[in-house]
């Protein structure tokens, strides 16, 4: 399996979700987990009454109870704090691990492209691996699975081999970037960033085409979705389920085999859509702007 920038594209995607809205989410499973947890306690105290077991039973689950509810509160207290990153970044830091895991049993058979599909996952892998640079601004909307919205703009740059930058203009100012040896985030307004080995990190390939260093069907099962004039629907399924998504949709542009937005359903039910806007190929791209060297009151949160 090939990893260069299809394995730093894919720790985008993990990065690219709100971490203040991963924390939520993390805060409200916390606080169902306690609420299940004292239901379980008030049954156990029911059954004591017809039966001596049930009542040690009860006294365990109440325990639980409780113990589940300091956890909720204290998970409530960290997913409500907009700084809480490090906590976050433990979040995805264990997903990466789970898909390290999931790489291993991973097929290098390839996926299935459906046949009314091959014309157009063939156009757009050819177009991807002219690409010896790609640029493009991009609105990125972000939607959970209770409904929670937030939208963010910018601009994307990448260049082979290995190199990427995510500059956020709104709502406000972060970046992520690939040097071809390290991953970085840099949130300025905490002065906080994070870096990351890409010889260690085991994610899952996603874009690979992006750069021309991979094949789409490598990695994903590929139908044809709606079609409508020039503009295609691309459905992939990776072969390799992970959190970080559970399917992707293409929205490509013919005769060009552009694509022009990204839409990602990952496996808790939240929805991220990436729209480029004024994508360009192999404009020069200085090999500068890829790297960064940590402020010197900068604090690092996660390696």
């Amino acid at each position: 399996m090939k990893k260069s920038i299809g394995l730093i594209f894919a720790a985008a995607l993990f990065a690219l979700t709100p971490m203040s809205l991963y924390a939520q989410d993390s805060s409200k499973t916390a606080q169902d987990s306690a609420n299940t947890a004292q239901d379980n306690s008030k049954t156990a105290k029911d059954s004591s009454k017809t039966a001596k077991d049930s009542s040690k039973t009860a006294q365990d689950s109440s325990k639980t109870a409780k113990d589940s509810s300091k956890t909720a509160q204290d998970s409530s207290k960290t997913g409500s704090n907009p700084k809480s990153y490090a906590s976050v970044s433990s979040l995805i830091a264990n997903a990466m691990h789970a898909a390290k895991d999931d790489r291993a049993i991973e097929t290098s058979k390839g996926g299935i492209v459906a046949d009314d599909a091959r014309v157009y996952v063939d156009a757009v892998q050819a177009y991807y691996d002219a690409a010896k640079t790609f640029s493009a601004s991009f609105d990125q909307s972000f939607e959970t699975v209770d409904g929670v919205k937030k939208a963010s703009s910018g601009v994307v740059w990448f260049k082979k081999p290995g190199l990427m930058r995510w500059d956020y203009e709104k709502p406000e100012s972060r970046f992520l970037l690939s040097d071809g040896s390290f991953f970085w985030s840099w949130e300025p307004v905490y002065r906080q960033f994070c870096k990351q080995n890409l010889a260690t990190s085991q994610l899952p390939t996603a874009l690979t085409f992006l750069a021309g260093t991979g094949r789409i069907e490598d990695d994903f099962s590929i139908k044809l979705g709606t079609v409508k004039g020039d503009q295609v629907e691309l459905l992939l399924t990776p072969l390799t389920p992970s959190l970080a998504f559970e399917s992707i949709r293409f929205d490509i542009l013919m005769p060009t085999a552009k694509v022009y937005r990204v839409t990602i359903y990952d496996a808790m039910g939240n929805i991220n859509k990436i729209t480029f806007k004024s994508p360009e190929i192999n404009a020069p791209l200085d090999d500068a702007s890829f790297k960064f060297v940590p402020p010197a009151d900068a604090k690092q949160i996660c390696d």
